[in-house]
């Protein structure tokens, strides 16, 4: 059983703070966060030294590099446990394909795919969904960005996920308008079908 909650509209900080709260309980039961952010660059443990000018920065206990968050982006978090540390690799896959399938079952033409080394989602225009997760005794927290109608200028002002020529895209930039609250609907549906075939292959 997965909970998922719409936490609509909160800044970066809280939602990381709450995260770190639930990765210390006891217990955990399986959580999906859904929302979006005020406009705020993130760093993860590979790059917290890394110097960002003119955007607000907030250093975070995931792994990954650079990125920013901003409204329009979509922001599924995902807090769950998934076993051994050897089935991180496999469940990236999983948000990674979640992603695809999602809009290749609402028939849009656009091709995405994904690369073996530089984790995410893209299209022939640039990254559109970008992942970083932190693993830690058998559970995994943070997730995934998903960018729907979001600034490009603004996401494009800063190296994202260390990736110097790869600019980010959206679906509005693929003229792919989906409200944001069907996305999240959708997402949390295929997310918890995927989830539940991922644990059954353990």
């Amino acid at each position: 059983m997965i909970n998922c909650e719409d936490f609509g509209y909160e800044s970066f900080e809280v939602i990381e703070s709450y995260m770190r709260k639930w990765s210390l309980s006891l217990v955990k039961e399986n959580q999906v966060w859904v929302g979006e952010h005020p406009l705020i660059v993130t760093q993860g443990l590979r790059n917290q030294d890394d110097h960002v000018r003119y955007w607000p920065v907030s250093k975070s206990y995931r792994g990954g590099l650079t990125t920013m968050h901003l409204p329009g982006q979509l922001l599924f978090y995902t807090l769950c446990h998934i076993g051994s540390a050897d089935r991180i690799t496999s469940y990236v896959s999983l948000l990674e394909n979640m992603i695809i399938s999602y809009l290749a079952t609402h028939k849009h033409k656009i091709t995405l795919y994904t690369h073996q080394t530089h984790r995410g989602v893209f299209s022939q225009k640039g990254k559109i969904a970008s992942i970083g997760l932190k693993y830690y005794k058998n559970y995994v927290y943070y997730g995934l960005s998903f960018n729907l109608c979001c600034s490009l200028n603004a996401l494009n002002s800063i190296v994202l996920c260390g990736l110097d020529s790869q600019k980010a895209t959206s679906l509005i930039e693929h003229n792919i308008f989906i409200p944001i609250s069907d996305v999240k609907r959708d997402l949390c549906t295929l997310f918890c079908k995927s989830y539940k075939t991922f644990m059954e292959n353990e």
